[in-house]
């Protein structure tokens, strides 16, 4: 356990090749608006961070899991980094959590799966602050739900595979489907541009209160409604498929 604050002015990297897991308890911080990033490898054991985060970039590598349960992610540009968050592992939200880039040219990458912890006590909504890229490459919630997932009006979201949380997904920058996608939530707001491609798009909103897309749905997929809930669409469309 680490239990004091790390603070970093260019790379502070972890790697675990035992059963073992690595938890910090207290804040970690960056200095000076140099290169600085934090990165955490493992295939067998696990990483707990458990208070704020603000840093230059962050990177998970492997297969272990990285359980946050501190507020914030915060990431910002330095003079050699981007303010990128990568996380190529699972990742486990173990209360309401904010990740924000602080930089014009950052991403945000879940490049595996993003769900709750599935302890009813603890909360799980998630709002992603990114002005440039927010990917979803694996699925979200599909082991254990998030309570509600909600993007900025910033940059662009990419869907490589479903989302599901129980209460509201809310996606207010440009959004784009790169395979078939189904989004299950009880409401559904779309307050962009939606595009889909690769495969079919699945809306399905289970409460019986209206969701709602306001941009233009354009690509060659079909869209289709699934739920109990309404959809209201507000501008003309370029969809061809169905």
């Amino acid at each position: 356990s680490a239990a004091s604050d790390v603070y970093k002015r260019q790379e502070l990297s972890f790697e675990l090749t035992g059963l073992g897991g690595l938890i910090f308890d207290d804040d970690i911080t960056s200095l000076g608006n140099r290169e600085h990033f934090l990165q955490l490898t493992s295939d067998t054991g696990f990483f707990r961070l458990n208070s704020a985060i603000s840093i230059g970039d962050i990177i998970t590598n492997g297969t272990a899991n990285t359980t946050i349960d501190g507020s914030s992610v915060t990431t910002a540009d330095g003079e050699y980094n981007n303010g990128n968050m990568i996380f190529n592992g699972p990742v486990i939200v173990a209360r309401d959590v904010l990740f924000h880039v602080n930089s014009l040219a950052g991403d945000v990458t879940f490049n595996n799966t993003l769900d709750d912890d599935g302890v009813s006590q603890s909360g799980s909504d998630v709002s992603i602050n990114c002005p440039g890229k927010t990917k979803f490459d694996g699925a979200v919630g599909s082991i254990n739900p998030l309570e509600s997932l909600e993007t900025d009006s910033d940059g662009t979201t990419s869907l490589y595979a479903d989302i599901t949380v129980e209460g509201g997904l809310e996606l207010y920058d440009a959004t784009t489907s790169f395979n078939a996608v189904t989004l299950n939530a009880d409401t559904i707001i779309i307050d962009n541009d939606l595009s889909i491609s690769n495969g079919d798009f699945t809306f399905n909103n289970i409460d019986t209160s209206s969701s709602t897309i306001t941009g233009v749905i354009s690509g060659s997929d079909e869209f289709i409604k699934d739920g109990v809930g309404d959809v209201q669409i507000f501008t003309i469309n370029s969809l061809t498929g169905n």
